[in-house]
């Protein structure tokens, strides 16, 4: 057989699990022939690999659970199987994001006895069709914080058909952690741009510039919690008096009817002067390079990618303090700044204390890149690509 793997990508916009194939692939040696199964051919059209679009039912692509769910995924099983037939088959089959995203792999798995290796890149659910999922791969490789959630549903799948004692999954579970290309980053400066960038209409100052930039990057998922950003912009300037910044909001909108997602379009009408907004920006590592701080307000972040990004272009990291990935990893006042999770009030007192003090804000960036410079791809994803090499 051909050196051939197929990467199966069902979900249809872009973001952090897509960026982590994307350096996974380009880190596979060049003999190998890469097909990627996707809703999202935008994503992958510049990349070295063949694309083969999905087709999903209008009445299923928003469907998580129950009978909907699994007629989902036998639909997409299927195509996979046609795919199966005309590339002359696959010696390795990958899925990007977790056993119930990629259900549809555990069913060609299942016909076709592919190698199925699994990434899981967030928690996992508690239900025996996870646990399925994750029974058919060959190896499984789960960030940290997901590898409790992994075991458990793998547990709960095998001791569902078991009469006797509990049993233990037999699959090792292998840990992994994200990570960047050091050399694809645009690193901080001190200097300011010039104010030639993409700001949608939302741009209520025409580029003005107002000192320090902040940056905020994610979707528009609720459990991102942009909300939480905002509300302490206010307090800044309601309380502290400080509107001399300005903030850039990047933002990912997922397809339209995706229920768990903060209304823009609303939010935009309420924004204070300094406050920017971005939709996928083309030029995402200019604005980062010179903004100076990066605020997370996600929930309890898998791991957060855009924040190894900031840390390696030499922004002050700004995290909540709730136990995820990287509040474990960094340290408060040495190379990231927290604030409880959460808390707007917290936030805007952690940001008003940065940007009165340049010097500690510095300080901290320079710190922080250290940091980043342990998560290279080629290090961090050596396993993974030599399970995928043939």
């Amino acid at each position: 057989m051909a050196k051939r793997i197929l990467v199966f990508d069902p979900v249809a916009y872009f973001g952090g699990s897509k960026q982590v194939a994307k350096r996974l692939v380009a880190q596979l040696p060049r003999d190998i022939e890469v097909w990627v199964a996707t809703n999202d051919v935008a994503t992958w059209q510049d990349e070295a690999v063949y694309c083969y679009p999905l087709s999903t039912p209008a009445g299923l692509r928003d469907k998580k659970y129950g009978v909907a769910f699994y007629f989902k995924h036998l639909c997409y099983a299927l195509q996979l199987l046609r795919l199966n037939k005309e590339a002359g088959g696959f010696a390795r089959i990958v899925g990007l994001s977790g056993p119930t995203v990629d259900f549809a792999l555990a069913i060609l798995q299942f016909c076709k006895r592919s190698t199925l290796i699994q990434l899981v890149q967030g928690p996992v659910p508690d239900s025996r069709s996870a646990g399925f999922g994750l029974s058919r791969a060959a190896r499984i490789f789960s960030l940290t914080t997901a590898v409790p959630s992994v075991k458990r549903a793998l547990g709960r799948f095998l001791n569902s058909f078991s009469f006797a004692s509990s049993r233990e999954p037999a699959i090792m579970v292998e840990q992994f952690t994200n990570a960047i290309d050091q050399g694809e980053i645009k690193v901080h400066r001190e200097c300011r741009s010039n104010g030639k960038d993409n700001a949608k209409n939302h741009s209520k100052n025409n580029g003005k510039q107002q000192g320090i930039e902040i940056l905020w990057s994610a979707s528009l998922i609720k459990w991102k919690r942009l909300d939480v950003l905002l509300e302490a912009l206010k307090i800044l300037r309601n309380t502290y008096g400080l509107t001399e910044f300005t903030v850039n909001v990047c933002y990912i909108k997922p397809p339209a009817g995706e229920s768990s997602c903060v209304d823009i379009d609303s939010l935009s009408r309420e924004l204070p002067p300094n406050v920017r907004l971005f939709e996928q920006p083309e030029n995402l590592a200019q604005l980062r390079a010179r903004s100076s701080i990066f605020v997370s307000t996600s929930e309890q972040e898998p791991f957060g990618l855009a924040i190894l990004e900031a840390l390696a272009a030499k922004l002050a990291v700004v995290v909540p303090s709730d136990g995820a990935y990287w509040d474990r990893v960094l340290e408060d006042g040495k190379d990231c700044a927290k604030y409880q999770a959460l808390s707007p009030l917290e936030l805007a007192q952690c940001l008003a204390r940065l940007i009165h003090n340049p010097k500690r804000c510095r300080r901290i960036a320079a710190k922080g890149k250290a940091k980043s410079k342990q998560y290279r791809a080629a290090n961090c994803y050596s396993q993974i690509t030599k399970a995928l090499s043939i």
